[in-house]
């Protein structure tokens, strides 16, 4: 996550349990005078109504999120292909499947750090025209070595989504929608890892038909015998430039310099932007990451991602393998049972978002509705 989103990641996890954090807001407040609230949601644009390009806005975010799960879940539906055409094992198929998550991983903050230092519209830019290129070149392996490579450059190049995703929603959203646009994004992140298998396994089924390989031979004869897995990683790798080319001329990274964007969608996403808000991201000092390192809460999230990612990572890797050897489903009818896990986390994820906020505003207990889901969620995926 990038340096602004681990700071407002870092208040939110400490808030009203640290006095660092708490001291600090009280600091910030006291040092600017916050809009009115009876001014907050007053437009002063002579009664013209908000244009929606922030919406634009959304719709190329939800595109991008489902992008970002279809292309790391896709290999899941070629991987026998794979294995079978390169002659690789499954240990090491395994470290193909891993070192996409440790290149992620390890280049997630440097990700994050080009929004900071270039821009959100920059950054994006970057990363899904690496990833795209990284994912059309796993189409092109001739061995383990020469994909393991490409899988690292792959998950280098998705690093750094997320959190400028995260940078877009802070300046195009206002605050009170924030939480349901997030919730969008990773219902529609599910999905696209959900619909991956059946989608690629349709892009293989299509370039596999008589008609287009006869076409094939006839514009491109040294092409025409590719198999499909490959030219499914090269279709893929398009979605991607796709995307950008439609982002990057029409995107601003600030709502104000887009010419669309009338006066009374500016004020629309600026209300309820509290002083604190404003300020936080202005202050990156030593004392909130002390804090943000040395909190019992933070620590209880990452061991819940990291024993929740070991077991989920089997979904989004060897569930096909599993279901052709052990129930003797082969691929092409076992693309809805792989797609079924990630359907259902990405409803859950919708639904338990609106349970937890539910349950903190009736009881008053924002520890519990945050806790509970999680708990509860983990034991019952254990038994399962």
């Amino acid at each position: 996550m990038e340096m602004e989103g681990s700071f407002f990641f870092a208040t939110s996890c400490l808030r009203g349990s640290n006095p660092e954090i708490v001291n600090r807001r009280k600091e910030l407040i006291s040092t600017t005078s916050p809009q009115p609230l009876s001014n907050r949601f007053e437009y002063r644009t002579g009664g013209v109504r908000p244009t929606r390009v922030r919406y634009a806005v959304i719709a190329f975010l939800c595109a991008l999120s489902f992008l970002t799960y279809f292309d790391r879940v896709c290999i899941m539906r070629a991987a026998g292909d794979i294995q079978h055409d390169l002659r690789i094992s499954n240990e090491q198929m395994g470290a193909v499947f891993g070192v996409f998550w440790l290149a992620y991983a390890l280049f997630e903050l440097p990700g994050g750090w080009l929004g900071e230092r270039y821009g959100s519209r920059r950054a994006l830019a970057r990363i899904v025209l690496a990833w795209s290129v990284f994912t059309a070149l796993s189409g092109a392996a001739v061995g383990f070595y020469s994909l393991f490579f490409y899988r690292f450059l792959f998950g280098m190049g998705e690093a750094g989504a997320y959190p400028n995703m995260a940078r877009v929603q802070s300046r195009w959203m206002p605050p009170e929608s924030q939480g349901r646009v997030s919730g969008l994004l990773w219902l529609v992140a599910r999905f696209g890892g959900a619909l991956s298998p059946m989608l690629f396994g349709t892009i293989q089924r299509a370039v596999d038909a008589p008609g287009f390989r006869s076409a094939l031979a006839r514009l491109a004869p040294s092409l025409a015998q590719a198999h499909s897995w490959r030219m499914g990683f090269w279709v893929s790798g398009l979605f991607g430039i796709a995307w950008v080319a439609l982002f990057f001329p029409w995107f601003r990274d600030n709502p104000a310099d887009k010419r669309s964007v009338n006066e009374a969608e500016l004020e629309r996403i600026r209300a309820r932007r509290d002083a604190t808000t404003l300020n936080l991201r202005r202050h990156h000092d030593a004392r909130v990451w002390r804090a943000l390192f040395t909190s019992k809460s933070l620590w209880g999230l990452a061991f819940v991602y990291v024993f929740g990612s070991f077991g989920w990572s089997f979904f989004v890797s060897w569930m096909p393998k599993y279901l052709l050897k052990v129930q003797h489903v082969d691929y092409a009818h076992s693309e809805w049972m792989t797609a079924l896990p990630m359907l259902c986390g990405g409803v859950a994820s919708l639904i338990g978002g609106w349970l937890s906020d539910s349950i903190a505003a009736r009881l008053g207990r924002r520890r519990f509705a945050r806790a509970v889901f999680p708990v509860v969620g983990s034991v019952i995926a254990g038994a399962a």
